[in-house]
């Protein structure tokens, strides 16, 4: 099921003021991905942030690699508005709203990184097939992406109390996502999986958050119709009796890490 840009612009959109403040763990999976961006990427390398709302990992990378030619793409206005006014609005880089599935850029760039954004972008293939042809003969994809065990007790608690109105759709699997990536121009390089907990001090706080970034509004976490404010509480409540800790309550993450390279160059060197 692909989830519709207008959809998405208007989430994010309305997220955009709050998404910083809330966006902790997404931050934190952004400086991860820096460890897996290559040493040998030229000086003036042509650089693209897919997804890159507020500018997190587009700062980060800038940072690494100064004169780079760097350019961010988002579909919300709202975020693209805040990203560059959170990096100084700099000159050095292009901003630009679109969708990374049908959106023509006037070069190809030698590294595309992007962070917590992929899963979004549905159909997978279709996706990677753009990101593909955005990417020059030799070039890197360095990416980390949401996967289907993400929030896996909020998503199973739901299930199991309102199964009448589940989420219209799930996260990718690790398999499906992989599976997408190497039949889509890539040859992958490396990738892992890592399931990751956090905690809140209320599930109250957790879907509070989700909210702020823009998550529970879509499709993902929407079922045939929105929750009542007392299904709401139910959940919390259950939730709360079931994944309790010390001063608080888990939630999982599941993030894939993947760096791909464009196979055009990874088949023409291994006939050489």
């Amino acid at each position: 099921m692909t989830v519709a840009i207008p959809e998405l612009r208007k989430r994010f959109g309305r997220a955009a003021g709050s998404y910083q403040l809330a966006a902790n763990l997404q931050a934190e999976i952004a400086e991860w991905l820096l460890c897996l961006l290559p040493d040998d990427l030229r000086p003036d390398a042509a650089i693209l942030d897919v997804g890159c709302g507020t500018g997190v990992l587009t700062r980060l990378v800038r940072e690494r690699f100064p004169r780079a030619r760097m350019t961010a793409i988002d579909c919300s206005e709202e975020m693209i508005r805040a990203a560059a006014r959170q990096s100084g609005n700099v000159q050095e880089i292009r901003w630009i709203v679109g969708d990374m599935r049908d959106h023509v850029f006037d070069e190809q760039f030698d590294l595309i990184v992007s962070s917590s954004a992929l899963h979004w972008m549905e159909p997978l293939k279709s996706l990677f097939q753009s990101l593909a042809k955005a990417t020059r003969p030799g070039g890197l994809l360095v990416a980390s992406m949401m996967t289907e065990r993400t929030l896996l007790e909020l998503h199973r608690l739901r299930r199991e109390l309102f199964p009448e109105n589940v989420p219209a759709r799930r996260l990718p699997s690790v398999a499906v996502a992989l599976g997408a990536i190497e039949t889509s121009g890539f040859a992958l390089e490396r990738h892992e999986s890592v399931l990751m907990e956090q905690r809140y001090s209320s599930a109250h706080e957790l879907l509070k958050k989700l909210n702020k970034l823009g998550v529970t509004g879509g499709s993902i976490s929407s079922g045939g119709r929105p929750l009542s404010r007392a299904q709401l509480k139910i959940l919390s409540n259950e939730y709360e009796r079931r994944h309790s800790i010390a001063n608080g309550v888990v939630a999982s993450y599941e993030a894939l890490y993947f760096v791909a390279r464009r196979q055009d160059f990874v088949a023409r060197r291994q006939g050489d």
